[in-house]
């Protein structure tokens, strides 16, 4: 289980990893990241993704008015966010 290894299908970072990260990645810049919280080992699997070269090689390619906008339409969308998840 996830609980019992470091990344989604096994010991080793894979495809899976890779194919979900994005997701992850535009929830944070959204401002979203409390979607996790309660849940540590996705904190920390998601940690060890931003820890990886090709992460931030990628977030470092996003301009600063492109993570600015994100930052604040997540902002502004994070309460009717939270209310739909707190719904469910």
């Amino acid at each position: 289980t996830f609980s019992e290894q470091a990344w989604l299908s096994g010991p080793d970072y894979s495809l899976a990893d890779a194919a979900y990260t994005p997701y992850i990645a535009r929830l944070e810049l959204l401002n979203f990241s409390d979607m996790w919280q309660s849940r540590p080992r996705v904190a920390e699997w998601y940690d060890r993704i931003k820890q990886r070269n090709s992460f931030t090689e990628v977030i470092d390619r996003y301009s600063p008015g492109f993570i600015a906008v994100l930052d604040e339409r997540g902002r502004e969308s994070w309460p009717a966010v939270k209310r739909i998840l707190d719904e469910g």
